[in-house]
């Protein structure tokens, strides 16, 4: 790459934090040597999702998007890295066409990759998981603590007074994904990328 400047080339030892989930970032990096870990927080744990192998760029979507980092990425071994700021990577991309294209490609394929991921896990629950949830006993009913007694209180002053407007439809409360089910999922998925 053209320009590279003293400092632009970055060493990390194995087992060194890269970037972290959340965090913002100011620059991308280009892996020329070893490999790099990406994880996933999933219900306050670092779940691995995927392997960065030399001449992939990383950190990329935090300063294109200005958005904080979307995963925490380690260095499995020894690695070697070029640094590219924010402005830099967009210089690159405004005087470079074949570089914006490649970084387009880049980002396309995780994509496609992230689709067919989330086909795949979304295959293996319907087959494994959904029916197991559907065979499973109903969940334990713990009973109820008793109410406090409490001295009645006359409203009916307070009552009287309040004009009634008639009565709205509540609002559809939206489920949120059923954690438990998420960390099932990997975990089977990690198994069969194990056995294989």
């Amino acid at each position: 790459m053209q320009g590279l400047k003293k400092g632009d080339y970055v060493r990390l030892p194995s087992g060194s934090i890269l970037m972290k989930e959340g965090e913002m970032g100011n620059c991308a990096y280009l892996l020329v040597e070893g490999r790099l870990q990406v994880e996933k927080e999933i219900d306050g744990e670092n779940v691995p999702v995927g392997v960065i192998a030399p001449i992939d760029l990383v950190g990329e979507i935090a300063i294109l998007c200005e958005r904080p980092r979307s995963a925490t990425v380690i260095a499995l071994e020894d690695v070697g890295l070029i640094q590219i700021n924010r402005h830099r990577l967009k210089q690159i991309i405004r005087r470079s066409p074949d570089i914006a294209e490649t970084i387009i490609k880049i980002l396309s394929s995780r994509v496609v990759t992230v689709s067919d991921n989330l086909a795949k896990t979304q295959a293996r629950y319907d087959a494994f998981i959904k029916p197991m949830a559907q065979d499973a006993p109903p969940a334990i009913r713990f009973e109820e603590e008793p109410e406090l007694e409490r001295e009645p209180i006359d409203l009916e002053p307070e009552l009287e007074s309040i004009e009634i407007e008639p009565e709205l439809e509540p609002e559809p409360i939206e489920e949120e994904p059923d954690k438990g089910k998420i960390r099932r999922m990997v975990s089977i998925e990690r198994r069969e990328k194990d056995s294989r």
